[in-house]
């Protein structure tokens, strides 16, 4: 009778959904991220339901990137949104199939796009820039997007990635500190759209196309890995459903 009420008491304990904390950064990218618990974007919904379907009680922090970054190293989050970077490949972990990140468990798929000053003549054909030698030219791009800081400097580009938030970011753009600006499309149009920021133009075609993944923090226990396992195949059945659409 004893092991009975034992394990009769022990069943509410073991349905209980596990703690995840997910650092989202504060980046605005509508729809998918609105940087407004009370207004979701459609990858923070999917991030959370997800997260319910697979026993996940997920809690969302918007947060710096460079905070979301220690918080990883020093085991205060269990995940974060990231793109699939060399260097973030070596540091965190991505849904993997055959040796390769899994394109069908992604979050997102976005656009990093460039920025100039109104009037400069530089043009992007999708492949190079005309108008300047690559090494003649700074591109800033916020700090910790590795996916942008990367692919610029494999091309030839300086860069600075010192900007905190995209505001300061384009400010630097604006002041000319830096010749191009390379960020998150959405993110982009939506700082933009102040009127001290209307000297600036977004050129038509992206620098490069990203998927961007719910990225796991060094360390996770292996039970932890398991639980993501189920989180990554509950994002890639729920992400093509009409609540989860970005259109």
């Amino acid at each position: 009778m004893l092991a009975v009420l034992l394990a009769w008491q022990a069943l509410p304990l073991a349905a209980q959904p596990a703690d995840w904390r997910v650092c989202v950064t504060d980046l605005v990218v509508p729809p998918y991220l609105h940087n407004n618990p009370r207004r979701l974007g459609v990858a923070e919904r999917l991030l959370i339901d997800a997260g319910e379907a697979a026993g996940l009680r997920v809690e969302l922090l918007r947060l710096p990137p460079l905070r979301c970054r220690l918080m990883l190293d020093s085991a205060q989050v269990e995940a974060t949104l990231a793109a699939p970077t060399a260097q973030n490949m070596a540091e965190l972990g991505f849904p993997m199939r055959n040796g390769a990140v899994d394109r069908t468990r992604r979050l997102a798929h976005l656009r990093l796009m460039w920025v100039k000053r109104a009037g400069r003549e530089l043009v992007w054909d999708g492949r190079q820039m005309h108008g300047a030698e690559p090494a003649a030219l700074t591109v800033g791009a916020r700090a910790t997007m590795r996916s942008a800081t990367e692919a610029l400097q494999s091309q030839g580009f300086k860069v600075d990635s010192a900007a905190l938030n995209t505001r300061q970011l384009l400010g630097k753009l604006l002041a000319g500190r830096v010749d191009l600006v390379v960020g998150i499309e959405e993110d982009l149009r939506h700082a933009m759209r102040v009127a001290d920021l209307q000297d600036l133009t977004l050129l038509p075609q992206p620098f490069l196309a990203v998927d961007y993944y719910a990225a796991l923090a060094p360390g996770l226990l292996p039970a932890q890995r398991e639980q993501a396992e189920r989180w990554w195949a509950e994002i890639a059945r729920l992400r093509e459903l009409p609540p989860y659409r970005p259109d």
